[in-house]
């Protein structure tokens, strides 16, 4: 049980880091547009902006489902460390 906690904790953590390192490409790109001028209208610009606000709310969905999941299992596995105590 706790190696398989173990390894969703692993999993939760890469789909974080993959969230993460998504994000900075994201804005990285939108800062690399921006710098050179090569926004040359409002839609180009609100393209980018909606690019990062959809990768914002991706975010939050991600941590929105994974908080409650690893608050459930870090519950079980205090019960768990009670009983062998």
């Amino acid at each position: 049980m706790v190696a398989k906690s173990l390894y969703n904790q692993k999993l939760v953590l890469n789909k974080i880091n993959s969230l993460k390192n998504s994000s900075s490409e994201v804005l990285g790109s939108t800062v690399k547009v921006l710098r050179s001028n090569e926004v040359k209208s409002q839609y180009a610009l609100k393209s980018a902006f909606d690019d990062v606000l959809k990768l914002l709310n991706d975010v939050d969905s991600q941590n929105k489902k994974s908080i409650p999941e690893n608050k459930d299992k870090i519950i079980e596995l205090k019960k768990i460390g009670d009983i062998y105590e």
